[in-house]
């Protein structure tokens, strides 16, 4: 009776290892959601008839950027990171990837800028 508790005990723990292993194999580390929201804001581009408007990625210049992130027990959740970016007309966007969606883009005016980003604002050209 004994030999069968010790092999059903010897079992559920392999189980378990190969469980915690594949987990650990499948997770995803912060600097790789990192690493593919960047690529995301570079490769991202507005279209707008007024040239001022558009945000091309890979032009502008990021003032302020934050990421938000969810996990559980050291799983990451959800993750998602908000740049706070300026093209060369001197026009403020913010741009948001969550990694899995497609991206959120949206201008700001100047009187919010200066209020997001505080001493990193700058006049426009």
């Amino acid at each position: 009776m004994n030999f069968i508790y010790t092999a059903i005990v010897i079992v559920l723990c392999v189980w378990a290892i190969s469980i915690s292993l594949n987990r650990i194999a499948d997770s995803i580390s912060q600097d790789t959601y990192r690493a593919q929201a960047l690529k995301q804001f570079m490769e991202y581009r507005t279209h707008s008839s007024t040239l001022e408007f558009i945000l091309i990625g890979s032009e502008a210049e990021i003032i302020k950027s934050s990421e938000d992130i969810v996990n559980n027990e050291g799983w990451i959740m959800s993750y998602s990171l908000t740049c706070y970016a300026r093209n060369a007309h001197g026009e403020y966007f913010m741009f948001v990837s969550n990694y899995e969606d497609k991206p959120f883009c949206k201008h700001i005016s100047h009187a919010n800028a200066k209020l997001i980003l505080e001493h990193k604002y700058r006049e426009p050209i």
